[in-house]
């Protein structure tokens, strides 16, 4: 640029022309502008810097927020599909030691151990083989050897001599395994009668379900119940009779009364 004074030309950056020594206002002018400039562009940058640091924080926490969303839709979906794998496992399982399975079951049913029949059953979850396997032919006999089993392992502490319990805690829960016994024995005959001897309902099992052996072991397990209720309790054939064909409070009384007939007592707090 030139000075304004001797016309030379001189550094807009120079507060002095170099040439006559003058103060140059253009460099006044200069200066005032570039601080506006400085100081506007200081309000600028820290209000962008501020707005950043506010989306920033926003945008921390909508990431946080999204990938919370995320984790619990996929435990969610891993939580509805885990059984669902699970059965498809352990229907893959079965099927590969499918003649083991049958084997063992057989060998139980033919000496009779209805108990150690149940507890194979469950372990190894034989309740989710596909409905079309050979195992089918045995879900009837396995819900036949489920009541049986809670009978067998609960009916010598209700009513064997010389079991006495020593609080009312162990009363209530002698009165509770008594109405599960009664149950169980009501639920072997109700299968027996519904699907047995109705022909009507047997279609919700393979016919082989209903071949004599099974049909033999039905009416052994309903025969050993009876046998050993008529031995803890100390009924005859008539008292047998009566609780075949009473109501399910008078089972649960006529158990009870067998229970306290071996002068045992119950204490109440």
């Amino acid at each position: 640029m030139k000075c304004e004074f001797c016309g030379a030309n001189i550094d807009i950056e120079s507060p002095v022309c170099p040439h006559c020594g003058m103060q140059k206002r253009q460099f006044e002018q200069h200066r005032s502008d570039m601080n506006r400039f400085q100081n506007e562009f200081r309000t600028i940058r820290d209000g962008v810097v501020e707005e950043n640091k506010r989306f920033s924080k926003k945008a921390s926490y909508i990431t946080v927020i999204c990938v919370l969303v995320i984790l619990n839709l996929i435990l969610i979906v891993g939580l509805f599909m885990n059984w669902d794998i699970y059965r498809y496992i352990t229907s893959k399982d079965i099927n590969k030691h499918m003649n083991e399975h049958i084997q063992t079951l057989e060998q139980y049913e033919a000496s009779g151990e209805f108990e150690a029949f149940y507890s194979y059953y469950q372990i190894n979850d034989l309740q989710y083989c596909d409905r079309d396997t050979p195992l089918e032919e045995y879900r009837l006999l396995q819900r036949f050897c489920s009541n049986y089993d809670y009978i067998m392992s609960a009916l010598p502490y209700v009513s064997i001599k010389g079991y006495a319990p020593d609080s009312y805690v162990s009363y209530v829960h002698t009165e509770s395994q008594m109405e599960a016994i009664v149950e169980a024995y009501n639920s072997m005959v109700k299968l027996y009668n519904d699907y047995v001897l109705n022909e009507k309902y047997r279609s919700m099992y393979p016919e082989s379900a209903f071949n004599q052996k099974h049909i033999d072991s039905y009416e052994t397990m309903i025969e050993n119940t009876e046998h050993f209720l008529m031995t803890y309790c100390e009924w005859d054939n008539e008292q047998l009779d009566e609780f075949r064909t009473t109501s399910k409070a008078r089972q649960i009384l006529m158990i009870e009364e067998s229970y306290e007939k071996e002068g045992i007592t119950h204490e109440e707090d």
